[in-house]
């Protein structure tokens, strides 16, 4: 049986829908299913920037808040995240990086670009 081409939306065991391209994807025979199961051979990719803003937030709750994020950021396949938090006194920026650094998802972070927030957002890659 073959694949026509174009893109597939495919949910996943853990419930996120993506859309892969069809020469990625592989027929799986199942002799007893009566549809076909489809195989992914590449990891998705996830398309646009993710983006988090904790600026006016308090410390215990950004913290928090940057841990569902990067959660979901995982999940979503995606491989750098903005995280703005301001500039203010720096407060929340300090604890924000402390915490980057014992993250253990956390391959590198630096300031963002000045276009993006500049010393008041975090490039951070998973």
């Amino acid at each position: 049986m073959a694949v026509s081409t174009g893109l597939y939306s495919v949910a996943l065991e853990n419930g996120l829908k993506i859309k892969v391209k069809a020469e990625a994807l592989k027929l799986k025979p199942k002799p007893k299913a009566p549809s076909p199961q489809v195989q992914i051979k590449q990891k998705p990719q996830a398309k646009g920037q993710m983006r988090l803003d904790l600026c006016g937030l308090d410390t215990q709750e950004a913290l928090e808040q940057a841990q569902d994020f990067l959660a979901n950021a995982l999940l979503a396949g995606f491989e750098e995240v903005l995280i703005v938090h301001g500039k203010g006194k720096g407060i929340l920026r300090s604890a924000l990086r402390e915490w980057l650094k014992k993250h253990p998802k956390v391959l590198d972070f630096s300031d963002a670009p000045y276009n993006l927030g500049g010393s008041g957002a975090q490039v951070v890659k998973i």
